[in-house]
């Protein structure tokens, strides 16, 4: 009997004797799923909750998701890019000298952009959570005075791509949400490559590899 099986059996035991119930899934029923463990009734999602997952790039595209952090006083920012098979290439993060979450996910996206040239990617699909943002790019919103310039220097790096830019929802987006935490936490920036990466990034990734959505 392999080792997955008898956890699987171990888990239904204890489910089955009651030592722990189906709260313990809640917003994980997929896993309850993989364990044999039927989806109680009364905790399937309601018709206006989503699930989300992170989508891998096209083939020929590379991914570069970014974020921006603001916790406990400490601002970070960071990102990931991966490619069409959902393996990391590299990832980056650091920590934001201005102490708006805005700016930090700004300054993400120039780090991005600057690392995805570096590394000689031109076909890139990017994808942040802040609509703002988006709007400020695209030109339908007015940028604060504030984010200007490097608004401007971003529009410069994008004209060297051929890219797509849209939104995620911020479920999707836990990888760089992840490095965007870190970065508050470091005193510069830090870039990691495929075979040197943060174990918790690690298991991120191989989740978003398989689909495994996200409420």
């Amino acid at each position: 009997m392999s080792l997955i099986t008898q956890i699987k059996d171990k888990v239904r035991c204890i489910y089955g004797a009651k030592l722990i119930t189906f709260n313990y899934f809640h917003r994980y029923h997929h896993l309850a799923k993989a364990f044999d463990i039927a989806v109680e009734a009364s905790f399937l999602l309601p018709p206006n909750r989503i699930l989300v997952r992170w989508i891998k790039s096209s083939s020929g595209y590379y991914k570069l998701n970014i974020d921006g952090a603001f916790s406990n006083l400490k601002v970070g920012c960071g990102g990931i890019i991966q490619d069409c098979r959902g393996n990391t290439i590299m990832a980056f993060a650091g920590p934001s000298v201005i102490r708006t979450a805005c700016l930090a996910e700004i300054l993400a996206l120039k780090y991005g952009l600057n690392l995805c040239n570096t590394l000689g990617i031109t076909n890139v699909w990017i994808e942040l959570d802040a609509q703002t943002i988006l709007h400020y790019i695209s030109g339908e919103g007015s940028a604060n005075p504030l984010y200007f310039y490097i608004i401007r220097e971003i529009k410069f790096l994008l004209s060297s791509f051929n890219f797509i830019l849209s939104h995620i929802q911020r479920e999707g987006n836990v990888a760089a949400d992840f490095l965007a935490d870190l970065g508050g936490n470091l005193n510069d920036f830090m870039e990691f490559t495929s075979t040197y990466l943060p174990p918790k990034l690690v298991g991120i990734n191989h989740l978003d590899q398989v689909g495994t959505p996200y409420i």
